[in-house]
């Protein structure tokens, strides 16, 4: 099965969908920031993107959104 849109595609066109712009953040530069665990300095993986939800909502919507799945973060 051949699929044209990536997982990652479908979580951040769900989180583009309910955040604004400066709530999504997809700059490389700025993610690797976001790949360490910050209470251990363990590496934590490579994000694709960060959001910062603003409300109960947003958060609600965020979560809801198809997540892609995870594994090897917890020591």
């Amino acid at each position: 099965m051949v699929c044209d849109v990536l997982p990652e595609d479908s979580v951040l066109a769900a989180c583009e969908a309910v955040l604004q712009d400066r709530d999504i953040v997809t700059d490389p530069d700025i993610l690797r920031s976001y790949s360490r665990d910050r209470s251990t300095g363990s590496a934590a993986g490579e994000p694709f993107a960060v959001v910062f939800p603003r409300s109960t909502e947003e958060v609600s919507a965020v979560m809801a959104a198809p997540h892609v799945p995870s594994a090897g973060h917890s020591s």
